[in-house]
């Protein structure tokens, strides 16, 4: 039975987004329907509504919600779990490919996702997108888990491994800079450097464990971490890019 939703629409032609009420699918085999709790707002979903495109776009690819329905070959979600929706497949070794989204509009028009939408009160997601949650997590906090904190937190525990006492620079503090922050100052890295142009947002991030701010418009970012941390390279072990400014 279709299940009525309303999702934010961002048209073909440049003008402001939009709202439909529109009949999602039955989930196929792989498809899971998922009643959004939240939804996290990216800063490439600027990009997204900025850049050329041939077709109406449905946006956002990151929340928390309750599954309401789930395809016959899904088994890792069932109905009334609680799951987040995300932007990276959960098993990237998997053979087979997502199914890409497609939306019929209520005015007739057909509207594509890239990969998954969340900016709807409803959405169908390809399995692979959709990512258990426990049911006594928050579910307003953890709607940015799927985008800003994996790929913040991804950077410090998995790329660039950071291990106690090491030194990080972290350039742009918005969500993903915020959450390599915290990363870092959960594996004990020293100094912890946050850099940004507005010293509101770098007092912000002292209460993520940023040890020490540098104000770019006031000075050259790179010359003042070598005066801070005076050591014998002249730089952090590692940096972060995080700046979303274009």
């Amino acid at each position: 039975m279709p299940t009525d939703a309303r999702v934010v629409v961002c048209p073909a032609e440049p003008g402001p987004l939009q709202i439909h009420n529109i009949a999602l699918p039955d989930p196929g085999p792989y498809q899971v329907v998922v009643k959004q709790f939240a939804s996290g707002i990216c800063h490439s979903q600027l990009h997204q509504m900025h850049g050329p495109r041939q077709v109406p776009t449905v946006l956002g690819h990151e929340s928390t919600g309750v599954v309401l329905a789930a395809g016959r070959e899904v088994s890792h979600v069932s109905e009334g779990d609680h799951v987040m929706v995300t932007w990276v497949p959960r098993d990237p070794n998997a053979t087979r490919k997502p199914e890409p989204v497609t939306l019929q509009l209520d005015d007739g028009s057909v509207a594509r996702s890239q990969g998954v939408f969340t900016w709807a009160d409803v959405t169908i997601a390809d399995e692979q997108f959709v990512v258990s949650l426990p049911k006594d997590a928050p579910v307003d906090v953890t709607a940015i888990i799927g985008c800003a904190v994996m790929t913040g937190s991804g950077a410090v525990y998995h790329t660039a491994a950071v291990n106690e006492g090491e030194s990080v620079a972290v350039y742009g503090v918005g969500g993903v800079g915020l959450s390599a922050i915290a990363a870092a100052a959960v594996v004990g890295a020293d100094p912890i450097i946050a850099v940004d142009l507005s010293e509101e947002k770098l007092r912000f991030a002292e209460k993520f464990g940023a040890t020490i701010g540098v104000n770019a418009s006031e000075c050259d970012p790179v010359e003042r971490i070598r005066e801070l941390t005076q050591m014998p390279e002249g730089t952090t072990s590692f940096g972060v890019p995080a700046a979303g400014v274009d």
